[in-house]
């Protein structure tokens, strides 16, 4: 086989193989810009313009927390020394929005209380929740999980003060 295409070569013309050699540089030149350098600088503008948009949404959220007072951090938190005062101010305000019977569980834990509800009324709850913000009783951790439409099942700690 090579020493056909030596042959070939050899009883080609000068200018057939200065013709051939520059085919051959330009499919070189064609394939390394397909395979590299193509993808390299298409993978570099997609970088650039996620980079961009990126800059813009952090650009938004800052002004978003300029103009909104309530999230810049300036609210005052309640603090309870003892988890009985916690515990009684959370029972407290159950009863006023009528969830301390869907309440299943109220549990204290090192330096915080767990309040668990197996199905409670979504929107009663959520509202409940936001009272306490309110009041500067914000949560730690909270876990929501849907059981049906407008009822779910809930697990969140309120923390004491250290």
């Amino acid at each position: 086989m090579w020493m056909q295409s030596k042959q070939a070569w050899s009883q080609l013309a000068d200018r057939e193989r200065t013709l051939l050699m520059l085919l051959g540089v330009f499919l070189l030149v064609s394939l390394l810009y397909l395979v590299i350098w193509s993808p390299i600088h298409s993978a570099h503008d997609n970088a650039k313009q996620s980079e961009q948009r990126a800059e813009q949404n952090w650009q938004w959220l800052n002004e978003q927390v300029l103009k909104n007072p309530m999230v810049s951090g300036s609210q005052k938190t309640l603090r309870f020394s003892t988890q009985s005062e916690l515990m009684s101010s959370l029972q407290s305000s159950l009863r006023n929005e009528n969830l301390l019977s869907s309440m299943q569980a109220m549990t204290p834990a090192s330096k915080s209380i767990k309040v668990e509800f197996k199905a409670v009324d979504a929107p009663r709850f959520f509202a409940w929740l936001s009272i306490l913000e309110q009041q500067g009783l914000v949560s730690s951790q909270l876990q929501v999980n849907a059981v049906e439409t407008g009822v779910i099942e809930v697990s969140v700690r309120f923390g004491v003060a250290e």
